[in-house]
């Protein structure tokens, strides 16, 4: 069986031959996520094959060694799989490899060696198998041609071959575009870079604190409403507590990292592709090399500095699936003011990849949206923006560390049924407490012991004193009618 290719990929095909043609023997391949670029490698290697030549995928993790090994036999190419762990088949020409495993090994000979997400390519582990095969052709595939630093790639590849951009995908049908929000970001002032991205000791103490992991949970109760969703963390306890505070607000949310058992990991995975989770909570595992196309929303909370990783977190999100329209974007690091949106057509360069100015780019300072700087109103509430016909922001909301934003005439967005349940059942407590004279934390221990975490502002703000006596009504609290008289005259 063969891969059917789709035009755009037909004709990357060709202009890798005609790069070929001209001379160039290490070419770097740009498609963005979607692209197929696992299908065009494929397809290069059976053409390969054919002719009588041998091929090495080198590939990072394991989920894209799955991938590339799928795609190779849907083309009816025999293959071999060099990881530890796994039989290998070293008679076959063509060996699809680990990396970590193919640096304590001899390097099988090949003619042509693909390396998958290439961006990594820089590394010591991929330079030193390259260099072992001097006389092999060398293609490399990524979405994001560019290192952490902006440095381009020119120091490996001697061609770049654009294949598809991301408007194109996106009128193609192969993805959909994100709506972006940005509700609110840590103060990064003062924090260190260390090769090329934050330092991730001094992000942590930014990222990692109650009210910022608070306005996470907050906001997937009011702007997320149950898609199934990603969340990117800056550590593993970060990642742990985002996970806890999701469960707070009706999530059905885990934490999973490198040291999470691979068995646990993929169970996980399937449960969030059957619906039987709502949030995957990660630190540095779904970047790359996995994809769930019904997948809804991603929550980024982790800043960085490196285009090429917001574009890859994002990418997540903006696969096409039947009755997809769009995907949610909700940036909690103040990623999409500093790089843009992760949907941009960019340039690229073998050379040096520039900084770019800052995005124009504002946020809604109602309902959160970004948007262009020379929009007049929000798209998404109406709200009109001050400066004039230019679009200028009708105010700058005011971030300060550890704080969610606070602003006036917020309108007002449903929340999801298992969060409504946990408001009933905190405003019932609150009930109890009020009228019997105890003071409020009652309410939030009964909520902790129901449900192993603390409320936050998403529960605690469906309180309303003035309502005491008819929500106790309302929810049939027992036994409270007896301590009114004595909690009014008090």
């Amino acid at each position: 069986m063969n891969l059917i290719l789709r035009p755009y990929q037909a004709d990357g095909i060709e202009a890798l031959r005609r790069s070929l043609r001209a001379g160039h023997r290490r070419i770097l391949a740009v498609a963005p996520t979607a692209g197929g670029k696992t299908v065009i490698f494929s397809t290069i290697i059976a053409a390969a094959v054919a002719r009588g030549g041998t091929a090495l995928v080198l590939v990072h993790r394991e989920e894209l060694l799955d991938q590339a090994s799928a795609k190779l036999t849907a083309c009816d190419v025999l293959h071999g799989v060099i990881k530890s762990g796994r039989k290998e088949q070293p008679c076959w020409p063509v060996q699809v490899a680990s990396i970590q495993s193919l640096i304590r090994r001899q390097v099988p000979p090949s003619s042509l060696v693909i390396v998958d997400e290439c961006h990594h390519v820089a590394a010591p582990t991929h330079r030193q198998v390259i260099d072992r095969l001097p006389d092999a052709t060398i293609l490399g595939f990524t979405a994001t041609p560019f290192r952490t630093d902006g440095r381009g790639l020119g120091d490996v590849f001697t061609d770049l071959v654009e294949i598809a951009t991301p408007s194109q995908l996106t009128e193609l049908g192969i993805l959909v575009p994100p709506r972006v929000f940005a509700p609110s970001a840590p103060d990064l002032f003062g924090v260190r870079t260390t090769a090329g991205d934050y330092n991730r000791k001094d992000l942590v103490l930014r990222v990692d604190t109650p009210k910022l992991i608070g306005s996470v949970a907050e906001h997937w109760g009011r702007i997320v409403h149950g898609r199934l969703s990603v969340a990117f963390a800056a550590s593993i306890e970060h990642s742990k507590h985002l996970a806890a505070a999701l469960c707070g607000v009706g999530a059905r949310a885990v934490h999973v990292d490198a040291d999470t058992d691979s068995d646990v990991r993929k169970t996980y995975l399937d449960m969030l592709a059957r619906g039987e989770l709502d949030v995957i909570s990660n630190v540095g595992l779904f970047s790359e090399g996995w994809d769930l196309p019904r997948l809804g929303a991603v929550i980024v909370a982790r800043p960085t500095q490196s285009t090429g990783l917001w574009i890859q977190m994002c990418g997540r999100g903006a696969r096409a699936h039947e009755g997809k329209t769009d995907y949610l974007l909700v940036d909690h690091a103040g990623n999409v003011l500093r790089h843009g949106f992760p949907d941009e057509d960019r340039i690229h360069s073998l050379e040096v990849t520039p900084r770019r100015e800052p995005p124009s780019l504002k946020t809604c300072p109602r309902c959160f949206l970004v948007v262009s700087v020379a929009i007049a109103s929000c798209p998404a509430c109406g709200m009109v923006f001050g400066g004039g016909a230019g679009g200028g922001p009708d105010r700058t909301p005011d971030v300060v560390e550890g704080e969610l934003i606070e602003l006036q005439d917020r309108p007002a967005v449903p929340v999801s049924p298992k969060v409504l349940q946990r408001q009933r059942d905190y405003i019932r407590w609150r009930a109890e407490a009020w009228i019997k004279g105890w003071k409020p934390g009652y309410a939030s221990h009964r909520y902790q012991e129901k449900y192993g975490v603390w409320p936050v502002k998403v529960i605690t703000e469906a309180w309303d004193e003035s309502r005491a006596l008819e929500v106790a009504t309302e929810l049939n609290v027992q036994d409270l009618r007896a301590h009114v008289g004595r909690r009014a005259e008090a």
